[in-house]
Formats: C-alpha cells, sequence, structure tokens
C-alpha cells in the first residue's frame, strides 16, 4: 500500500494486541521499553530500528557521551495510540526495513507511548529535568495533539539541540531524506 492509503497489516481493532498497551503507568522505564517492544512487534512485525532499552537520559548518553567517532543523532519517538496516523506511521513509516537499517546505523532511537496523560506527564517531567522549562514547552507544543512523531536531537558544541520534528504524516521517502540530511549535517 502508498503511503496515505487504507492498510491492512498486522493488526485489527479486534486483536488483543491492539487493545494492549504499549506501556503502563507505575512500571519502571525499562519495563516499559520492554513492554513497548513486545506489544509494537505484536501490532506491526520485527522490521523496526532497534528502541534504546532504557530512559531518555541513559539514550542521550549512548548517543552523545561516547567518543567523538561513536558520536550519533538521537531520535526521540513519541507515539499515541489515539491519532488515526499512528498505525499508518508504525506500519508504513517505521517499520520501513530501508528506515529502520538506516535509523539503526546512525542514530540512537528511544521511545514513549504517550497514550495515557499520566505518561504524557512523567515525559514532560523528565524532559524538564533534562533540558529545562524552555525543552518542556517545545515537547508540551506537541504532546498530545500532534502525535506521533520523531524529534531529531543532536549535539552542537556541547549542548542538545532540536534539529528537526517529524509528525505522523510525514512520507517514508520524505523521513528518509530528512534523516540523511540531518546525518549529513
Amino acid at each position: 500500500a502508498e503511503y496515505g492509503e487504507t492498510f491492512e497489516g498486522t493488526s485489527s481493532s479486534s486483536d488483543s494486541s491492539s487493545k494492549r498497551p504499549l506501556m503502563t503507568v507505575g512500571k519502571t522505564t525499562e519495563d516499559n521499553v520492554i513492554q513497548f517492544l513486545q506489544v509494537f512487534e505484536e501490532r506491526y512485525g520485527r522490521v523496526h530500528p532497534a528502541f534504546h532499552m532504557g530512559s531518555l537520559k541513559s539514550a542521550m548518553s549512548a548517543a552523545f557521551s561516547v567518543p567523538a567517532d561513536s558520536k550519533r543523532p538521537l531520535i526521540v519517538f513519541l507515539h499515541s495510540d489515539k491519532p488515526l496516523t499512528a498505525h499508518l506511521f508504525c506500519s508504513q513509516v517505521v517499520c520501513s526495513e530501508s528506515i529502520a537499517h538506516y535509523i539503526d546505523q546512525n542514530f540512537v532511537m528511544w521511545v514513549q507511548d504517550l497514550t495515557e496523560s499520566r505518561l504524557q506527564q512523567q515525559l514532560l517531567t523528565e524532559v524538564q529535568s533534562i533540558f529545562g522549562t524552555d525543552g518542556r514547552r517545545q515537547v508540551e507544543f506537541y504532546v498530545p495533539d500532534k502525535l506521533p512523531l520523531m524529534i531529531v536531537i543532536t549535539k552542537v558544541a556541547s549542548s542538545p539541540q532540536v534539529f528537526a520534528v517529524f509528525q505522523g504524516d510525514i512520507s517514508p521517502d520524505l523521513l528518509m531524506a530528512q534523516l540523511v540530511d540531518a546525518v549529513e549535517n
């Protein structure tokens, strides 16, 4: 199916995996990432970028607190089951074999499900503790109404900077071009 067309994939509204939450309030970050991975693969299959198995802070360390030749941009993938675009974005963009491979080779990817409002508040608190009030405001602009999305963060001089934000209506080809741009610049 072309992007934007109806997708008849690995899940439907009657599947139990489509009803299981990707993350649960009250679980540890690591347990939630494991749950996200399990449910995501039940819904969309095993072709997807590797998800960093830890907190946002540890994902930033994996991306930026390494020798210079190992530094990679960070993708923060914020997901919600509520928007109609979420299924298409996951099945046709995130799970595109070429995009998944490119992300794995060139980025660290961290995921957070924001379907539940308490998970949104947890994320905003974590973002504020890392990036301050300005970072929190940037994320609040998108959450919850403009999900799903990917935020590409690069390190400029000594501080992380938002390089780009890709919303769930982006085509696979445009996302790939923008990811290449993020790596080359």
